[in-house]
Protein backbone atom coordinates (compact mmCIF):
# COMPACT_ATOMS: atom_id res chain seq x y z
CA UNK A 1 0.00 0.00 0.00
CA UNK A 2 2.89 2.37 0.77
CA UNK A 3 4.34 1.83 -2.71
CA UNK A 4 0.99 2.51 -4.38
CA UNK A 5 0.51 5.70 -2.37
CA UNK A 6 3.86 6.94 -3.63
CA UNK A 7 2.43 7.02 -7.16
CA UNK A 8 0.93 10.16 -8.64
CA UNK A 9 -2.85 10.60 -8.82
CA UNK A 10 -2.71 10.32 -12.62
CA UNK A 11 -1.08 6.90 -12.46
CA UNK A 12 -3.45 5.65 -9.76
CA UNK A 13 -6.45 6.80 -11.81
CA UNK A 14 -5.00 4.99 -14.82
CA UNK A 15 -4.70 1.79 -12.79
CA UNK A 16 -8.26 2.16 -11.46
CA UNK A 17 -9.56 2.50 -15.01
CA UNK A 18 -8.81 -1.21 -15.53
CA UNK A 19 -11.13 -2.18 -12.69
CA UNK A 20 -14.88 -2.62 -12.98
CA UNK A 21 -16.47 0.65 -11.85
CA UNK A 22 -18.05 -0.99 -8.80
CA UNK A 23 -14.63 -2.30 -7.72
CA UNK A 24 -13.02 1.10 -8.30
CA UNK A 25 -15.63 2.73 -6.06
CA UNK A 26 -14.62 0.39 -3.20
CA UNK A 27 -11.14 1.97 -3.19
CA UNK A 28 -12.67 5.24 -1.95
CA UNK A 29 -12.62 3.84 1.61
CA UNK A 30 -8.84 3.29 1.63
CA UNK A 31 -7.96 6.84 2.69
CA UNK A 32 -8.98 10.48 2.28
CA UNK A 33 -6.70 10.76 -0.74
CA UNK A 34 -8.47 7.86 -2.49
CA UNK A 35 -11.99 9.06 -1.74
CA UNK A 36 -12.70 10.58 -5.16
CA UNK A 37 -10.03 9.09 -7.43
CA UNK A 38 -12.43 6.42 -8.75
CA UNK A 39 -14.44 9.14 -10.55
CA UNK A 40 -11.51 10.27 -12.71
CA UNK A 41 -11.72 7.84 -15.60
CA UNK A 42 -12.50 8.20 -19.30
CA UNK A 43 -15.35 5.67 -19.15
CA UNK A 44 -18.22 5.95 -16.67
CA UNK A 45 -20.88 3.25 -16.41
CA UNK A 46 -23.39 4.22 -13.72
CA UNK A 47 -25.94 1.47 -13.06
CA UNK A 48 -28.48 1.35 -10.24
CA UNK A 49 -28.13 -2.44 -10.17
CA UNK A 50 -24.62 -1.97 -8.81
CA UNK A 51 -25.09 0.86 -6.33
CA UNK A 52 -28.75 0.62 -5.34
CA UNK A 53 -31.80 2.41 -6.73
CA UNK A 54 -33.87 5.37 -5.68
CA UNK A 55 -32.23 8.17 -3.69
CA UNK A 56 -29.03 6.14 -3.26
CA UNK A 57 -28.52 6.09 -7.01
CA UNK A 58 -29.36 9.79 -7.37
CA UNK A 59 -26.85 10.69 -4.65
CA UNK A 60 -24.21 8.45 -6.21
CA UNK A 61 -24.52 9.96 -9.71
CA UNK A 62 -24.52 13.47 -8.22
CA UNK A 63 -21.33 12.68 -6.33
CA UNK A 64 -19.52 11.17 -9.32
CA UNK A 65 -20.34 14.08 -11.64
CA UNK A 66 -19.53 16.64 -8.95
CA UNK A 67 -16.14 15.30 -7.89
CA UNK A 68 -14.98 14.68 -11.47
CA UNK A 69 -15.36 18.40 -12.19
CA UNK A 70 -14.47 19.09 -15.83
CA UNK A 71 -12.31 15.98 -16.19
CA UNK A 72 -12.64 14.66 -19.79
CA UNK A 73 -14.93 11.62 -19.86
CA UNK A 74 -15.31 10.07 -23.30
CA UNK A 75 -17.98 7.44 -22.64
CA UNK A 76 -20.85 7.83 -20.18
CA UNK A 77 -23.67 5.36 -19.59
CA UNK A 78 -26.41 6.03 -17.01
CA UNK A 79 -28.95 3.26 -16.42
CA UNK A 80 -31.69 3.04 -13.81
CA UNK A 81 -34.52 0.47 -13.66
CA UNK A 82 -36.42 2.19 -10.84
CA UNK A 83 -38.51 5.32 -11.41
CA UNK A 84 -36.79 8.58 -10.46
CA UNK A 85 -37.61 12.27 -10.70
CA UNK A 86 -36.90 13.61 -14.18
CA UNK A 87 -35.34 16.85 -12.94
CA UNK A 88 -32.26 14.92 -11.80
CA UNK A 89 -31.82 13.36 -15.24
CA UNK A 90 -32.06 16.70 -17.05
CA UNK A 91 -29.42 18.10 -14.69
CA UNK A 92 -27.14 15.10 -15.28
CA UNK A 93 -27.45 15.60 -19.03
CA UNK A 94 -26.30 19.20 -18.67
CA UNK A 95 -23.43 18.12 -16.41
CA UNK A 96 -22.04 15.45 -18.76
CA UNK A 97 -21.56 18.00 -21.54
CA UNK A 98 -18.94 19.73 -19.38
CA UNK A 99 -16.76 16.63 -19.72
CA UNK A 100 -16.51 16.74 -23.52
CA UNK A 101 -18.37 13.43 -23.80
CA UNK A 102 -18.12 11.50 -27.08
CA UNK A 103 -20.54 8.65 -26.41
CA UNK A 104 -23.62 8.98 -24.20
CA UNK A 105 -26.22 6.32 -23.36
CA UNK A 106 -29.10 7.16 -21.01
CA UNK A 107 -31.63 4.44 -20.17
CA UNK A 108 -33.82 5.47 -17.24
CA UNK A 109 -37.42 4.84 -16.22
CA UNK A 110 -38.68 8.35 -15.43
CA UNK A 111 -41.70 9.47 -13.40
CA UNK A 112 -42.62 11.67 -16.38
CA UNK A 113 -41.02 12.70 -19.67
CA UNK A 114 -37.41 13.90 -19.38
CA UNK A 115 -36.66 17.33 -20.86
CA UNK A 116 -33.52 17.34 -23.01
CA UNK A 117 -31.41 20.46 -22.24
CA UNK A 118 -31.16 22.92 -25.14
CA UNK A 119 -27.35 22.89 -25.01
CA UNK A 120 -27.45 19.27 -26.13
CA UNK A 121 -28.34 20.41 -29.63
CA UNK A 122 -25.21 22.53 -30.01
CA UNK A 123 -22.73 20.00 -28.59
CA UNK A 124 -19.64 19.76 -30.77
CA UNK A 125 -18.14 16.62 -29.17
CA UNK A 126 -21.02 14.09 -29.26
CA UNK A 127 -20.33 11.22 -31.65
CA UNK A 128 -22.84 8.62 -30.45
CA UNK A 129 -26.07 9.48 -28.61
CA UNK A 130 -28.63 7.00 -27.31
CA UNK A 131 -31.68 8.16 -25.36
CA UNK A 132 -34.09 5.44 -24.28
CA UNK A 133 -37.59 6.01 -22.80
CA UNK A 134 -39.76 9.12 -22.61
CA UNK A 135 -37.86 12.27 -23.57
CA UNK A 136 -39.11 15.69 -24.68
CA UNK A 137 -37.04 18.09 -26.74
CA UNK A 138 -37.43 21.60 -28.15
CA UNK A 139 -35.21 21.99 -31.21
CA UNK A 140 -33.49 25.43 -31.17
CA UNK A 141 -32.89 27.55 -34.26
CA UNK A 142 -29.11 27.19 -33.91
CA UNK A 143 -29.08 23.37 -33.63
CA UNK A 144 -25.66 22.02 -34.69
CA UNK A 145 -24.20 18.57 -34.03
CA UNK A 146 -21.09 18.52 -36.23
CA UNK A 147 -19.55 15.28 -34.85
CA UNK A 148 -22.66 13.12 -34.38
CA UNK A 149 -22.46 9.82 -36.29
CA UNK A 150 -24.99 7.63 -34.47
CA UNK A 151 -28.34 8.79 -33.09
CA UNK A 152 -30.73 6.39 -31.32
CA UNK A 153 -33.96 7.84 -29.91
CA UNK A 154 -36.76 5.84 -28.30
CA UNK A 155 -40.09 7.34 -27.18
CA UNK A 156 -39.06 10.95 -27.72
CA UNK A 157 -41.32 13.91 -28.50
CA UNK A 158 -39.96 16.85 -30.49
CA UNK A 159 -41.53 20.31 -30.32
CA UNK A 160 -41.00 23.43 -32.44
CA UNK A 161 -42.81 26.55 -33.61
CA UNK A 162 -41.68 27.30 -37.15
CA UNK A 163 -40.09 24.40 -39.03
CA UNK A 164 -40.01 20.70 -39.83
CA UNK A 165 -38.23 19.14 -36.86
CA UNK A 166 -36.80 16.11 -38.65
CA UNK A 167 -35.44 18.16 -41.54
CA UNK A 168 -33.91 20.68 -39.12
CA UNK A 169 -32.32 17.94 -37.00
CA UNK A 170 -30.87 15.97 -39.90
CA UNK A 171 -29.45 19.06 -41.60
CA UNK A 172 -27.63 19.83 -38.33
CA UNK A 173 -25.81 16.44 -38.40
CA UNK A 174 -23.52 16.58 -41.47
CA UNK A 175 -21.62 13.35 -40.64
CA UNK A 176 -24.60 11.28 -39.40
CA UNK A 177 -24.25 7.64 -40.46
CA UNK A 178 -26.92 5.83 -38.46
CA UNK A 179 -30.34 7.06 -37.30
CA UNK A 180 -32.90 5.10 -35.27
CA UNK A 181 -36.15 6.62 -33.99
CA UNK A 182 -38.64 4.38 -32.18
CA UNK A 183 -42.03 5.67 -31.02
CA UNK A 184 -42.65 9.24 -29.93
CA UNK A 185 -43.74 11.89 -32.36
CA UNK A 186 -43.42 15.44 -33.66
CA UNK A 187 -45.49 18.45 -32.63
CA UNK A 188 -45.69 21.85 -34.28
CA UNK A 189 -47.03 24.36 -31.76
CA UNK A 190 -49.48 26.72 -33.47
CA UNK A 191 -50.70 28.69 -30.47
CA UNK A 192 -50.02 28.66 -26.74
CA UNK A 193 -52.93 26.27 -26.13
CA UNK A 194 -53.19 24.40 -29.44
CA UNK A 195 -50.89 22.15 -31.42
CA UNK A 196 -50.88 19.85 -34.43
CA UNK A 197 -49.51 16.37 -33.87
CA UNK A 198 -47.56 14.42 -36.46
CA UNK A 199 -46.83 10.76 -35.79
CA UNK A 200 -43.61 9.32 -37.27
Amino acid sequence: MVRINSLSDDIICYILSFLAFKEAVFTSVLSKRWRNLFAFRSNLYLDDQEVGGGQSFIDFVDRVLAVSGNFPIRNISIKCRTSIDTGHVTRWMSDVLKHGVFNLDIDIIPEEAILVPLEFFTCKTLVHLKLTRDFEAFIPEDVCLPSLKTLFLSSIWFYNRHYCVLEKLLSACPVLEELTILGGGWQIIKHSSHHVLFEP
